[in-house]
């Protein structure tokens, strides 16, 4: 429990972490032939094996996802 609790306060081993759990499960998960930011949000929420099929955008947290998406991509965000 403590190295959790070591890498969890740790910033750099916190983000590698993520990134290689993101790497590890990076999948097109919403079946639209990309892997993209949205993909990603869904493994976020769903899980590495349970992103594919789910009713995701129907969810609170994927209506306040769309809407900071498009507010970035209207800033000129890629």
């Amino acid at each position: 429990i403590a190295a959790f609790a070591n890498c969890a306060n740790d910033v750099f081993c916190a983000a590698d972490t993520v990134i290689n759990y993101m790497t590890k499960f990076r999948q097109d998960c919403n079946g639209d032939g990309l892997v993209d930011c949205e993909d990603f949000a869904y493994i976020h929420v769903l899980g590495g094996y349970g992103c594919r099929g789910a009713d995701f955008p129907s969810s609170p947290f994927y209506s306040r996802f769309s809407n900071c998406r498009r507010v970035l991509q209207a800033a000129g965000a890629p």
